[in-house]
């Protein structure tokens, strides 16, 4: 999500995140961000964490879903449904359930399809065969048919 509102974003998802918006604006896609992966997001946004937050509350676009009764039934089903009760016992790590969560979360709340860069959200859908598309896959925009001159964007003597 940060790459969506960071003009600084330097690992090339910016490009392709504007042209999804774009696509779900023409569409009128409403987009619903599970609470906790909106969590993982304020942590990474630093000092940027309260004009994010104000930019997407005003953005009708975006839903933030809470991780609710519901979310927390499917994340339990889900769970247990994956993994054996071995495997169920060994698993402490909180990354691993704060990932189950974001995929339970997005389930219970009829998501078509998930949205993400994280692999372990991506392993959470395979094992449980949810539409997802990472990030790095999505299209770039086309490019300008006005290709740049050599000496565009080349620093000034």
């Amino acid at each position: 999500m940060i790459d969506l509102f960071d003009t600084r974003s330097s690992n090339g998802n910016k490009p392709r995140l504007d042209l999804l918006m774009k696509d779900f604006e023409q569409s009128r896609e409403k987009i619903g961000v599970p609470a906790p992966a909106y969590t993982e997001f304020l942590i990474g946004s630093g000092s940027a964490r309260g004009a994010y937050q104000a930019r997407i509350e005003n953005m009708s676009r975006f839903s933030i879903e809470p991780f609710s009764t519901r979310a927390a039934m499917e994340c339990s089903i889900l769970l247990t449904e994956v993994f054996s009760k071995q495997q169920q016992k060994a698993i402490g790590k909180t990354k691993l359930k704060f990932d189950w969560m974001i995929v339970a979360t997005a389930k219970a709340m009829n998501a078509t399809c998930m949205y993400t860069c994280d692999g372990d959200i991506k392993r959470a859908c395979e094992r449980i065969s949810f539409p997802y598309v990472m990030i790095n896959t999505l299209a770039l925009p086309p490019e300008s048919p006005q290709g740049k001159l050599f000496f565009e964007g080349a620093p000034e003597a």
